[in-house]
């Protein structure tokens, strides 16, 4: 898993939140862009690691919608 990999030694204890930002990792995985959030995601402050994860899950969110709306 890939929050294990990236965030394991995160403050963030609960296993269903785990999974939803483990799919954001997946999707920016998928994208080729993991590495350049690596270093804001556990070299920084819970704030930085915050905003990363505000983006890479607001980006998540709007590909999902988006391809819902092209498919649905």
């Amino acid at each position: 898993m890939l929050f294990d990999k990236i965030l394991g030694n995160s403050d963030i204890i609960n296993d269903n939140w785990k999974k939803e930002i483990n799919k954001w990792l997946v999707f920016i995985e998928n994208k080729g862009e993991l590495e350049r959030f690596v270093p804001r995601l556990t070299k920084m402050n819970n704030s930085k690691r915050d905003e990363a994860l505000t983006e890479i899950s607001s980006a998540y969110l709007l590909e999902n919608e988006l391809n819902f709306i092209v498919t649905g």
